[in-house]
């Protein structure tokens, strides 16, 4: 299977489970890309500078913090720009520095769920790590077995 992770990440965090993710793809035997959306600042707003072609790929997994409550504004440019395949399988890994999810990890998730609905993907699961939680490590099992584990799920 072709995979696309494509994530967003400015203190590592979200980048450093992207990567355990790709390392777990291709475990399995999955040919497996991460590619990362990058962002310039002006005046304390981010803007999108690079958007990965995530277009030819079978499954994308999209790793993304939360800022403000939100999905990031880069990743928001990114999903309304970006072009995926018709009915492609699609995760959403979200990283977030409070402990509760209502503090915009179930927003987060749901925004990105929206933007990338043109494109009918199927949403195999989502996750939210709080990186500050004392669960922490728990958390990023879960996810990793909720977002790598494809067997069973299509």
């Amino acid at each position: 299977m072709n995979i696309g992770i494509v994530v967003y990440s400015e203190t590592g965090n979200t980048l450093a489970l992207c990567e355990r993710a790709r390392d777990l793809f291709a475990a399995d035997g999955h040919d497996v890309t991460l590619a990362r959306i990058t962002a310039d600042v002006s005046g304390g707003v981010r803007t999108l500078r690079d958007a990965p072609d995530a277009s030819a790929c079978d499954l994308v997994l999209l790793g993304t913090p939360v800022q403000a409550f939100s999905l990031p504004l880069p990743v928001r440019q990114y999903l309304l720009d970006a072009t995926f395949r018709e009915g492609v399988r699609f995760g959403i890994l979200v990283t977030q520095f409070f402990k509760a999810d209502w503090l915009g990890g179930t927003r987060t998730v749901k925004q990105a769920a929206a933007l990338v609905a043109r494109c009918h993907p199927l949403f195999y699961g989502s996750a939210i790590v709080h990186v500050r939680s004392r669960r922490r490590n728990d958390q990023i099992n879960a996810a990793m077995r909720t977002l790598t584990n494809l067997e069973g799920k299509f």
